[in-house]
């Protein structure tokens, strides 16, 4: 091969291997869970007031939650944040209430967010401080909608319960948390307009509650996520059937989060200059 060749055959592996990167790069990869909460705060921001909008970008220089709406997720990893990781849960057997409930002594997500709240009221409070408040309130609002964030003790909100999700290794968890909603072609923001289709009477409903009725909600409704049967001594294998009779109550409990977000925004906001 002259040298002509061997240069036009380097060109065209390259140029073949920037358009794979292209392709693939260009495609939207969700870390764990952060789908979820980008249709959440897609959906909140279709319902805030004018006076919200204006007080979320004074705090974050941007009206749009979605920024914000993983970066609690994304610190965890943070030595400075390690003791963050247990306000995005909370532990309550079938059998226990939520009046004198046993209390994680590092926190839980009921205590962060009434923390976040009362932080977002201090008007004093730094601008910083103000912006990862709001970012915690908007994760969590979230994940307090997830039924297994309000989890068993026994089995750690089902991440110690292994399953094959098509075929592939994981936890229970994570199958809630992403697995029956990441498999669509949607964008969170597509997925949060096809969503965001909620009668008014729906919305005033849902909007009169308070963060104690969530996390009783998420608690009844846990016990669908172990709706399977499994061999004995074998992962449970689950797959199409699973998701399809589990998707509508997934998507219903992020909408119902997506509104409530705005609610306690609107009225955190509302008597705010």
């Amino acid at each position: 091969m002259n040298k002509a060749k061997i240069i036009f055959s380097a060109v065209g592996n390259g140029l073949r291997a920037l358009m794979l990167c292209l392709l693939f790069c260009a495609s939207p990869v969700w870390s764990f869970g952060a789908k979820g909460h980008s249709i959440v705060a897609a959906i909140a921001e279709n319902h805030l007031s004018a006076q919200s909008l204006e007080a979320v970008e004074i705090i974050t220089g941007s009206s749009r939650l979605e920024p914000l709406a993983n970066w609690a997720d994304r610190v965890k990893g943070n030595p400075n944040w390690n003791h963050s990781k247990s306000w995005h849960y909370i532990s309550i057997d079938r059998n226990e209430s939520f009046v004198g409930l046993r209390r994680n002594p590092d926190g839980d997500i009921l205590l962060a967010l009434e923390k976040a709240e009362s932080q977002l009221r201090d008007p004093s409070l730094p601008k910083q401080k103000q912006r990862q408040a709001l970012a915690f309130l908007i994760h969590l609002v979230a994940d307090i909608h997830q039924p297994l964030h309000v989890g068993r003790r026994d089995d750690r909100g089902g991440n110690n319960i292994r399953v094959k999700w098509f075929g592939e290794d994981s936890n229970l968890h994570r199958v809630w948390d992403s697995g029956i909603i990441d498999n669509t072609i949607l964008s969170p923001s597509a997925y949060a307009r096809r969503l965001d289709q909620i009668s008014y009477a729906k919305i005033k409903q849902w909007q009169n509650s308070r963060f104690v009725d969530w996390a009783e909600e998420s608690k009844r409704l846990r016990r669908s996520a172990y709706d399977f049967t499994n061999k004995p001594g074998a992962e449970p294998s689950l797959g199409q059937q699973y998701a399809a009779r589990h998707k509508p109550l997934v998507e219903r409990r992020l909408q119902m989060a997506g509104i409530r977000l705005a609610a306690r925004l609107n009225r955190l906001f509302a008597n705010q200059d």
